[in-house]
């Protein structure tokens, strides 16, 4: 394997793997981090289609090269242009074209033997449209020749039908590409359909009654206080769930804090906002969802 086929594999490779990553933290809902799996994706697909688009003009130079190469390396002399020295002589000869080492002799004689079939042409059909009758015989005797009026075949009758082979097997390779096709594309559809429905923001059930106690582990960077950057990470992940209130944020030990909303979160809204927290929204926070537990509001 070459260092072309292997580059190429990895971009394949590295492209469809970023896809992947593309359409699971869509359904996570970490959106920068789609973001990023998307811009990836983009720029391995740019990569994979360059690749493959220089391959083929690759394969389209070679053989144009190498016909290049066969004249150059046959028997065929190439006369250098004449030098200032020998003009006076080259003047003198006026049909040089006619030389035994040319090729150009083969245009005007083509070109007169051009000249002289159409003369001939142009004769023998002035000579034939100049006798109607001999036409008339002619054209009798190939009226035995004609299609019949209902084909050689009647429509209900399968006798004397001539199989082409060919067309069978081409026939036989369709039958078997557009089922195999069509079920290819029903899967795309079908998985599209699916992420589609999995990544959509419905509506949860109730759970009044009930809260949710997310854990979290939280690091920082660059000296920034860890209450400050909780405080901030829950505000910037509020919106995801709108319909619940903050009732408790407070710090268990160094870098870990319990996060308490009423009402609970439901699937739709527990991936909304664990994705966000997870997501890295915050330059220099960084945190980890620990547990998630649902108590009863007197719990």
């Amino acid at each position: 394997m070459t260092g072309k086929h292997a580059g190429l594999i990895v971009s394949i490779f590295s492209t469809a793997i970023a896809a992947i990553y593309f359409f699971v933290y869509l359904y996570r809902w970490e959106m920068h981090r789609a973001l990023v799996a998307g811009v990836l994706f983009v720029a391995g697909e740019i990569a994979v289609a360059t690749t493959l688009v220089l391959r083929k003009l690759e394969s389209l130079r070679v053989p144009s090269q190498a016909s290049v190469d066969s004249h150059s390396s046959s028997d065929v002399r190439v006369e250098p242009l004449p030098s200032t020295r020998d003009q006076s002589q080259t003047a003198q000869r006026h049909f040089r074209w006619l030389g035994v080492d040319r090729m150009n002799v083969f245009i005007p004689v083509l070109l007169g033997a051009n000249i002289i079939v159409s003369g001939v042409a142009w004769l023998v059909e002035h000579l034939a449209r100049g006798s109607p009758l001999q036409g008339r015989s002619v054209e009798r005797d190939l009226a035995s020749l004609a299609i019949p009026a209902g084909g050689f075949v009647e429509a209900s009758s399968s006798r004397g039908l001539v199989v082409d082979h060919r067309a069978t097997r081409s026939n036989g390779v369709s039958r078997f590409l557009r089922p195999v096709t069509f079920f290819t594309l029903a899967a795309l559809v079908v998985m599209f359909v699916l992420l589609a429905l999995s990544g959509r923001s419905r509506p949860d059930a109730d759970t009044a009654g009930l809260r949710s106690n997310v854990m979290i582990s939280l690091d920082t960077r660059n000296g920034l206080d860890h209450d400050v950057a909780a405080r901030s990470l829950f505000e910037a992940c509020h919106p995801m769930i709108e319909n619940q209130r903050l009732v408790d944020l407070r710090r268990l030990e160094t870098g870990r804090y319990l996060i308490v909303v009423e009402p609970a979160l439901g699937e739709q809204a527990r991936r909304r906002f664990l994705g966000c927290l997870d997501d890295g929204v915050l330059e220099r926070v960084h945190a980890d969802i620990q547990e998630h537990t649902i108590t009863p509001v007197g719990g």
